[in-house]
């Protein structure tokens, strides 16, 4: 029996005109990768498609 959990995550790139990409810092108190600069991302949930969980991400860590 296979009890391996397995999760789908989306990630954002996001660029202006100009070329220059939106990249975040990481809480120093993050348990994974803390004070990491990295794109918005996040896990999907329930039974969302890619474009949904990505718009619902980058809404949730940027406010855009």
């Amino acid at each position: 029996m296979n009890s391996k959990m397995y999760f789908v995550t989306v990630v954002a790139v996001i660029h202006d005109k100009n070329a220059r990409i939106l990249v975040l810092k990481r809480r120093d108190d993050e348990t994974v990768y803390p004070d990491v600069y990295t794109f918005p991302d996040g896990k999907m949930e329930g039974f969302e498609n890619v474009e949904d969980a990505l718009h619902r991400e980058v809404l949730e860590e940027t406010g855009l």
